[in-house]
């Protein structure tokens, strides 16, 4: 069983978080949806209909859910029913999550990168920065502006010199499953000649395989690259690996993430592995 935790502020970041949550239930046959809302002292509720701003005002929440649920079932073409739960906590929203991923054995977590009145946040800043540093579990970050359209082209940025061969079964695994093409990439900042060398023998290893392409993006900057091969080559899905020594390392700082979060509008997968 693949368990997706999906948590709602009742935004429309959070309405868009949930659409990719359904689309990924809907596309694995052995999974399950859980569908929360963390209300805490400090809660704040985007206000995505006048509808269910009023559910939440009431603290109708499970109603609020309900009908979250229902639009995006509506917009994948599916009825869904996955399961609804209200917590009220005093905790950090991300130690509730990482509490409650512990607990049922979450393999993936979904959620939007800007919250309620974040508009200008930082990508897997505040709340979802602060799960992705204390989950287990992958991370799926979605950006408010982020269309969704199904998953069609996946693609996974990864380190060559230092190829991580569990992230690329895994990217290759979901291509299988939710997607149809995998573009595997990395961004040669340094101009490093042996970088092409690498990147002709992962090629050669994986030669037999279908619907992979292997690229080398110049750039003199990590996001740079980033954005513009996502801009492109029309990227439904990026995925990156959280390890201190890969292709993610350089994303982490702060002023990295910044400039993402302003220049790219494409849902980010962070795998997490060998925790």
């Amino acid at each position: 069983m693949f368990n997706i935790l999906c948590p709602v502020d009742f935004s429309p970041c959070s309405l868009n978080a949930l659409y990719f949550a359904s689309f990924l239930h809907s596309r694995l046959e052995r999974s399950s949806l859980h569908l929360i809302t963390v209300q805490t002292d400090e809660s704040s509720s985007g206000r995505f209909s006048d509808q269910i701003l009023e559910m939440v005002e009431d603290e109708k929440y499970l109603d609020a859910l309900n009908s979250f649920n229902e639009l995006a079932s509506s917009q994948i073409g599916l009825k869904l029913h996955p399961k609804f739960s209200v917590i009220h906590s005093n905790d950090k929203v991300s130690d509730v999550l990482k509490n409650i991923a512990e607990k049922e054995g979450t393999d993936l977590i979904v959620m939007g990168t800007e919250g309620a009145n974040q508009w200008k946040k930082k990508l897997l800043g505040s709340t979802t920065q602060n799960v992705l540093e204390k989950v287990k579990c992958h991370v799926l970050g979605v950006p408010a502006k982020a269309e969704f359209h199904g998953i069609k082209k996946m693609a996974l940025g990864i380190d060559y010199m230092y190829f991580n061969e569990e992230a690329f079964d895994l990217a290759y695994l979901f291509r299988g499953i939710i997607g149809q093409n995998l573009h595997v990439f990395d961004v040669n900042i340094a101009n490093n000649p042996l970088m092409q060398e690498r990147l002709e023998e992962i090629k050669l290893r994986y030669a037999k395989l279908q619907n992979v392409v292997f690229s080398l993006i110049d750039s003199i900057e990590v996001v740079q690259g980033i954005t513009k091969f996502t801009q492109n080559n029309a990227v439904d899905l990026l995925i990156l690996i959280s390890k201190k020594y890969t292709f993610l390392q350089k994303l982490f700082e702060r002023s990295y993430t910044e400039e993402l979060v302003l220049h790219t509008n494409v849902p980010v997968l962070i795998l997490k592995l060998d925790n």
